[in-house]
């Protein structure tokens, strides 16, 4: 239903829901029926998780709460093959199973243009946000604004201070090195996307499957 509506990307969320290896893959595989992009939505920096839903045929990740960069080089290391990473040489769907030249085309092209999508959640990471930026590997930096504010002390204020002027160094680094600007907008809401779409954000997690299904069935308490 997801894939036939119109979106661009749709992401599996590991980092608050429970899904096992062989569902990830069936989505992955239903997804590039219509040519959906599928990103992974980490619980942690776990190499062996990245390297099975990398081999399953995930278009990307979105990496939540990376603070430095010393969690952004395991990330590097696990998600790309060598030299640039240490991640290790399979053969599985994402390399057609080795059926004439994907495997090539995969090692050679494919995994080199992972997208990466690091999640700015915490105000290390703002302090740090360079780091990321410099990094040609990290395609996107993406807000996580519940999160972020909960790091300042104060959860869903997003008029605080802190947390505006957070806004304004993401916003002026991420321009600074032409990186994809990404935020997770959870209400979902016509009038807060338009705004995110004017102030440049370009990578938007439109809020959640159960929350667009809650929001579709709202009319109903008002026919009486």
């Amino acid at each position: 239903m997801l894939c036939t509506s119109n979106i661009d990307w749709i992401a599996i969320d590991l980092e608050h829901n429970l899904f096992n290896p062989e569902t990830i893959k069936r989505i992955i595989q239903v997804a590039a029926k219509y040519e959906t992009k599928v990103f992974i939505r980490l619980w942690c920096l776990d190499e062996a998780l990245i390297k099975l839903v990398l081999d399953a045929g995930a278009s990307g990740l979105i990496v939540p709460m990376l603070k430095n960069k010393d969690e952004l080089d395991k990330l590097i290391n696990y998600v790309f093959y060598p030299p640039i990473g240490q991640r290790g040489v399979g053969i599985s769907r994402a390399h057609g199973y080795s059926y004439g030249a994907s495997f090539e085309e995969y090692i050679n092209t494919v995994s080199n243009n992972i997208d990466l999508v690091v999640q700015i959640e915490n105000k290390e990471a703002i302090d740090n946000i360079e780091y990321f930026a410099q990094c040609d590997k990290v395609s996107t930096l993406m807000i996580g604004p519940y999160d972020l504010s909960a790091s300042y002390g104060s959860i869903g204020n997003f008029e605080s201070v802190e947390f505006v002027e957070g806004i304004k160094k993401f916003k002026e680094i991420t321009n600074k090195y032409n990186k994809i600007q990404g935020i997770h907008l959870i209400e979902p809401s016509q009038d807060k996307l338009d705004n995110l779409v004017a102030e440049g954000y370009k990578f938007i997690a439109y809020s959640t499957d159960f929350l667009l299904i809650r929001k579709s069935l709202e009319f109903i308490k008002n026919i009486h």
